[in-house]
């Protein structure tokens, strides 16, 4: 018989995440499919900028609109990725079973999945300031930093993996050895 835990906190994850994973999963999607749109509908979505901004200080850029969405799609994807790796880790803390080799690994790839995340928003940034270049003018200015928040939240996954990662260990020594 498997132990089951009884923590309302992990519970209440598990169930968050069944309904956010799958919303992320259909975004990007969409954001997958309208990436071409933005090209081929390059036309219609030039009218619409000039009806919304005016006219535009240069060309529709058709090709950047289309890289900052892939851009968009691919940072949703490695966001679901993160919330499907989390899933693993929260179905194995049901199973009552947390402290594994196994969640010291995903601890460490949702690690590496914050780096990726935190590194692509300067390319995403570039290409958004490109765009609003094009349609505002040159008086347009995107801020990108690096946020402590995010280094916070890479070096606490690389620790958390560590520290799982020690006690999964400690967990095959027979009991009463040094």
């Amino acid at each position: 018989m498997i132990a089951r835990s009884t923590s309302a906190a992990i519970a209440w994850s598990h169930l968050a995440l069944r309904f956010i994973r799958p919303l992320i999963g259909v975004l990007t999607m969409i954001a997958i499919i309208c990436a071409p749109l933005a090209i081929v509908f390059q036309n219609e979505a030039f009218a619409a900028v000039q009806q919304h901004f005016g006219e535009p200080a240069s060309a529709y850029p058709a090709s950047h609109v289309a890289a900052l969405i892939v851009c968009g799609a691919i940072v949703l994807g490695l966001v679901w990725l993160f919330l499907k790796t989390l899933t693993a880790i929260v179905m194995s803390a049901e199973r009552a079973d947390p402290i594994t080799v196994q969640n010291a690994e995903r601890l460490a790839f949702m690690g590496w999945i914050m780096v990726a995340i935190q590194l692509f928003k300067y390319p995403t940034a570039w290409l958004g300031l490109i765009v609003e270049t094009a349609f505002k003018g040159p008086t347009s200015t995107v801020e990108v930093s690096g946020t402590l928040l995010g280094i916070i939240a890479v070096l606490t996954l690389f620790l958390l993996s560590s520290i799982v990662r020690s006690g999964a260990a400690a967990r095959t020594y027979p009991e009463g050895a040094i």
